[in-house]
């Protein structure tokens, strides 16, 4: 338990840095998001796979044979992965990490109201409370509690709330062939076969990117460290304390974008946005409580 604990909060602490460094090299290179996606998830695609053919070799090699798993597995890299990074990745251009990982963890949310219309089902009052404080940190977290003003803008609210419902759509589509064939071939392969496509749809290396010594390091540390360590970590831990605790510690991921926003790349946060931060991480808290019926169905 003790190394299950430590695991996941490496692998959460992992993604919050990735956030702030995605924050640094937009603010400092003025990088293509479409590009860094593409590379982030191509090398770490690499990266992961390699883990998985050393630890999990009969998976991997079942999940590249079987044509109607590859099927599913790429609409998953694309429609999952490489649309969750791109649009969070965006949100963090167009705002900053902590505001884009915060808007990001409204995902829990929203696959409780999915799940609470398509099992025709009214929400319990956990799951109500759970509604109106996601609506109003993120009215908060937009607003400043203006009617009439935003404190962000609107394409950074849009892309933050297609990041959230991007994480819905990269929970539900691999459940399957995580029950089947593992965590890691799966999120290895995806991420792989992603990056490939992408890095074929956007033609990144017809791009310029103009990164120094420290840019490339920056891109080197948000594979390693914040995508192939971070996935491999969090998910490992998740096996031994379980979904519950693994969701839970999971919120140490927005508050290290914001520390790090903070200290690092001194970005200003006001107290109102603190509240509004708290609203949606209370939400998630809430719903990581077991025998949450909905949810769980």
């Amino acid at each position: 338990m003790k190394k299950g604990f430590l695991y996941t909060i490496i692998g959460a602490v992992s993604w919050g840095f990735s956030g702030s460094m995605g924050q640094h090299l937009f603010e400092t290179y003025h990088v293509n998001a479409p590009w860094l996606v593409s590379v982030r998830m191509i090398f770490a695609g690499i990266i992961l796979c390699i883990v998985s053919m050393m630890t999990m070799p009969h998976a991997t090699r079942n999940l590249l044979k079987s044509k109607k798993d590859m099927a599913v597995e790429i609409v998953f890299a694309l429609a999952g992965l490489a649309f969750v990074q791109l649009a969070y990745l965006t949100t963090i251009r167009l705002s900053n990490a902590a505001t884009a990982t915060v808007l990001q963890n409204l995902n829990p949310v929203m696959i409780m109201i999915f799940v609470c219309l398509t099992h025709r089902k009214l929400p319990t009052l956990v799951e109500f409370i759970c509604i109106i404080l996601a609506i109003a940190g993120t009215f908060i977290v937009a607003t400043h509690g203006s009617l009439t003003s935003l404190s962000i803008s609107p394409k950074a609210l849009f892309f933050g709330l297609l990041t959230a419902f991007a994480c819905c759509v990269y929970t539900i589509l691999p459940v399957q062939l995580m029950k089947k064939f593992g965590s890691m071939p799966v999120i290895g392969i995806g991420m792989l076969v992603g990056g490939i496509i992408m890095t074929l749809f956007v033609q990144s290396w017809k791009l310029y990117v103009p990164l120094d010594f420290a840019g490339w390091l920056g891109v080197i540390l948000m594979v390693v460290v914040g995508t192939a360590f971070a996935f491999t970590f969090f998910l490992t831990g998740v096996k031994e304390i379980g979904p519950v605790y693994g969701s839970i510690i999971g919120s140490l991921e927005p508050l290290t974008a914001a520390i790090l926003g903070l200290v690092w790349l001194h970005t200003p946060l006001s107290w109102i946005d603190g509240v509004g931060f708290v609203m949606i991480m209370i939400t998630v808290f809430l719903l990581s409580a077991p025998k949450r019926t909905h949810i769980n169905s």
